[in-house]
C-alpha cells in the first residue's frame, strides 16, 4: 500500500504519531476521512453503524467458576477429585469457552518450583500466579506442564512431562532441584497461567 508495515504498526498501535499528510495517505487507502484517523471524528457511515450497535447492545461475557486450590492443600484437592466439594473456595474466570467442566484453579503460593535459570522461551510459574488445570485431560505430551499428587504429601506439585531414552515419561521439577518423578497421581495438565500483577 505504499508504507513500510513496522511503520504503519507503530502508527495503528499508538506507540508512534503520525502527522497530517501520513494520516491523508492513510485516510486515502482506506476510505475515511483524515480527521477520523487523527481525532476519532467525522466517522465513515459503517464506523457510525457498528459503534451504536455495540453500545445498544452489549454482550456480556460469560464467566466460569472453578475449584481453587493453595499449592499446600493437596488433601482438599484429593477430597474434591473424590466428589466432596466441602470448604473449597472459588474462582471466577472469564470463559475463553474451551475449558471442560473439571478445570480448578491452582494458587502458587511457593516460590520452590521457579525454573533456576529460566528455560529461554518459556514463562516461570511465580508465586502470586494462579495455574489453570484440565483434569479430564489423561493423554500428556513432552513439554506438558502437568499436577501431581504424592502420596503422604500435603503440597501439590508442577511438574514437566519428559520423554526419557526408551519412550519412558518421567515427571521433573520445574526448577530441576528435585529428582524426577516415576510414580504420582497425574491430576490433570496446565492450561494456562495467570499472572499476578
Amino acid at each position: 500500500m505504499g508504507w513500510v508495515y513496522a511503520t504503519y504498526a507503530s502508527h495503528e498501535s499508538g506507540l508512534r504519531d503520525f502527522p497530517q499528510k501520513v494520516a491523508e495517505k492513510y485516510a486515502r487507502a482506506f476510505r475515511v476521512a483524515p480527521e477520523f484517523l487523527m481525532f476519532g471524528t467525522n466517522p465513515p457511515e459503517w464506523a457510525q453503524v457498528n459503534v451504536v450497535r455495540l453500545a445498544t447492545n452489549p454482550t456480556p461475557a460469560t464467566t466460569r467458576v472453578l475449584p481453587l486450590f493453595v499449592d499446600t492443600q493437596a488433601d482438599a484437592l484429593r477430597a474434591w477429585l473424590e466428589g466432596s466439594s466441602e470448604g473449597v473456595k472459588q474462582f471466577v474466570i472469564t470463559d475463553p469457552g474451551n475449558m471442560s467442566a473439571r478445570c480448578i484453579a491452582l494458587s502458587i503460593t511457593s516460590a520452590a518450583m521457579r525454573a533456576k535459570p529460566p528455560v529461554a522461551g518459556e514463562r516461570e510459574i511465580l508465586p502470586g500466579d494462579t495455574a489453570i488445570v484440565d483434569t479430564e485431560i489423561v493423554h500428556f505430551h513432552p513439554g506438558d506442564t502437568v499436577v501431581l499428587l504424592l502420596p503422604s504429601d500435603s503440597n501439590i506439585h508442577l511438574r514437566k512431562v519428559i520423554m526419557q531414552a526408551g519412550g519412558k515419561m518421567v515427571y521433573a521439577a520445574l526448577n530441576r532441584d528435585y529428582g524426577e518423578f516415576l510414580e504420582a497421581e497425574v491430576v490433570g495438565r496446565v492450561v494456562c497461567v495467570l499472572t499476578a500483577l
